[in-house]
């Protein structure tokens, strides 16, 4: 009995968090009313808005599936502190995982297959953004995003098949310096030197995995 309530307690925060973020869910079973978590894997629950598979189809969020185990546990825990902005959602969710969840839910998603988005731009648009994440722009010292995202730094996201909408908030936080927990500031200073054209470009290049 305590358990069921300690579930609803929980699923009512999470529910709480969604509405937050402005998700509606119609008609479905689960999260009708109360949401009731006693019973739900941690991963599970991170699926309401994710996707179980880490696969979202929502562009505004990330695609967890095939990301770093330890850039996913640094983030969650990034959240917890108020080091980065989760418009109140993702600080909700975060803080509801204990120690033991947060590496749950890292070693899942990490293991997940991501899927990959539809090409969409020009040519001359698809070349320029490859070219900017091939060998960056030396004249303006922007270097190559593949040089640290395609490497083995647990501290750097994958970002191939990520989600252009999503890639693209975020470069303009960074530029803007509304995020701020990249490593070194290393992503603010990079971002700033990006035209809004180039983040356009650069997120839905990345979107389609052909970076890879």
């Amino acid at each position: 009995m305590l358990m069921n309530l300690a579930g609803k307690k929980v699923g009512a925060r999470i529910q709480q968090a969604l509405s937050m973020a402005g998700v509606i869910f119609l008609n479905h079973p689960v999260l009708a009313d109360t949401l009731e978590t006693s019973k739900a894997a941690p991963y599970e629950q991170c699926g309401y808005c994710h996707e179980y598979d880490g696969n979202t189809s929502m562009g505004n969020y990330p695609k967890l599936a095939g990301q770093k185990k330890q850039y996913l546990i640094k983030q969650l825990q990034d959240y917890r502190k108020g080091q980065r902005d989760g418009k109140g959602m993702m600080e909700v969710a975060a803080s509801l995982l204990s120690d033991q969840d947060v590496d749950i839910v890292a070693e899942h998603f990490s293991t997940q297959k991501r899927t990959l988005d539809i090409a969409t731009g020009s040519t001359t648009q698809f070349e320029h953004a490859k070219e900017i994440c091939t060998k960056g722009i030396p004249a303006r010292q922007i270097i190559a995003c593949n040089l640290c995202h395609q490497s083995a730094d647990t501290r750097m996201p994958t970002l191939s098949g990520q989600h252009a909408e999503y890639l693209a908030i975020q470069l303009h936080d960074f530029k803007n310096k509304t995020r701020t927990n990249d490593v070194a500031t290393i992503m603010q200073y990079l971002a700033e030197r990006l035209t809004n054209a180039e983040i356009t470009e650069i997120s839905q290049y990345l979107a389609t995995g052909d970076d890879q």
